[in-house]
């Protein structure tokens, strides 16, 4: 299988369940091809990154007129839905306008390659440059959709009509998936395929006194992570008298507010804020961790987290986990089974059981990495990736060989 494979930016960061997929992805044997929209590098792990700039929207000047003497009705077509639906905010404009930029200039390119299949990571970007590409070249295409795609203001301007031409629809969560059928996607089109890790650490041991209980949380300094509501919880803690540490891994916007904040509840001497950090820090605070926090929320946007990477993290070293039940998580986490949920009970009280009760922890985490190596690996969210992606592929020939064939019948001057 040979597959090109659309991305805003790659890689990211803080978006190392895309670079496990793509390793997964090579190591079951696929051909890659790395398209990277906005910045990213010019290489991974030995695979080269295409990347897309707006120094590259020159080429338009060629491109534009070529698409507009091939596909006049599909230019026209496109540029009153872009500016004819109402998009949501001028940053949304801009990211599906970019997707478009990168689809005029590379749509003959990726026409020609009749054997390479498209797959678009994100629904907004990648999703507009994968939709043009196709509806310029008829090449076949399938997108995923996930929390920032769905939710955010109402989500993607365009999706309905990228929905509506996808081959197939990834989500990772139930709640990703109603919301595509709430947007008219048609159940069978629709893959819940959820993420994974490409390698699995040793399970860890509960320290046998814990305290004080070292607390970690990992994400991005945002509204819908709720580090503001967290900040709230070590607050009262601390008027608990609960001897804690916390090391929150991650940057963004509210960096400096959450700061001041946590110095305004007299906590910064136990909240310590590390900033962005590469991967093999996070695992040294898994390693140190008793516990992992997550407090995300539905941002005033309505954006929120589907389910987070470094909750599975966490799960899969042996880091019992104390969640909200926000997105996907209420699918993943049972309370007091696999891990415990902000909202089922008091958060101080569950952080005092976790500093007390080793038998608990031991019982949340055996039950937490269960779940991991049976629904939460790379080999087999990809495998079922790649058995969507020959299916739909199977059945587009079926339809082919299918349709009749038309008879012409020439006059005797050669004309139709």
């Amino acid at each position: 299988m040979k597959l090109s494979l659309i991305f805003t930016t790659f890689p990211v960061a803080t978006e190392t369940f895309l670079q496990r997929e793509v390793r997964g992805l090579r190591r079951l044997g696929v051909e890659l091809e790395l398209n990277s929209l906005w910045g990213g590098a010019d290489e991974w792990e030995g695979l080269p990154v295409r990347r897309f700039s707006l120094w590259h929207l020159v080429g338009l000047l060629w491109w534009m007129p070529y698409w507009m003497l091939r596909r006049p009705a599909v230019l026209r077509d496109t540029a009153e839905r872009l500016f004819g639906q109402g998009i949501p905010g001028i940053l949304n404009f801009g990211e599906n306008l970019l997707g478009m930029g990168f689809a005029l200039i590379h749509a003959r390119r990726l026409e020609k390659a009749a054997d390479w299949q498209l797959h678009a990571g994100w629904a907004t970007t990648p999703g507009a440059a994968a939709w043009l590409v196709h509806r310029l070249s008829g090449k076949p295409f399938s997108l995923a959709a996930h929390a920032y795609d769905l939710f955010e203001h109402g989500g993607d301007g365009l999706l309905r009509e990228k929905l509506a031409e996808a081959d197939w629809v990834r989500s990772s969560t139930a709640a990703g998936v109603e919301r595509l059928r709430a947007l008219g996607c048609p159940a069978e089109k629709i893959l819940r395929l959820g993420r994974g890790l490409d390698t699995l650490p040793p399970q860890k041991s509960i320290r046998p006194r814990r305290e004080p209980l070292q607390i970690l949380s990992v994400g991005r300094l945002v509204e819908k992570m709720g580090y503001s509501q967290q900040l709230e919880i070590y607050a009262a803690a601390q008027r608990a008298g609960l001897e804690f540490e916390v090391r929150i891994v991650g940057d963004g916007a509210l960096a400096g507010p959450l700061r001041q904040q946590a110095r305004r509840l007299g906590i910064e001497e136990r909240v310590h804020f590390l900033g962005a950090q590469p991967y093999a820090a996070v695992e040294e605070g898994l390693a140190w961790a008793d516990v992992f926090v997550f407090s995300g929320c539905v941002s005033r946007s309505g954006d929120r987290a589907g389910f987070p990477n470094a909750l599975a993290e966490a799960m899969a070293w042996g880091v019992p986990v104390l969640s909200s039940r926000v997105g996907g998580v209420a699918e993943v986490i049972e309370h007091d089974h696999n891990g415990l949920l902000l909202e089922s009970a008091d958060p101080v009280a569950s952080l005092s059981r976790l500093q007390i009760d080793k038998d608990l922890c031991q019982r949340l985490t055996r039950q937490a990495r269960k779940w991991i190596e049976s629904c939460f690996t790379i080999d087999l969210t990809m495998q079922q990736f790649i058995e969507q992606m020959r299916k739909k592929t199977e059945s587009r020939k079926n339809i082919a060989q299918r349709l009749p064939l038309t008879r012409v019948t020439l006059t005797s001057e050669g004309q139709f």
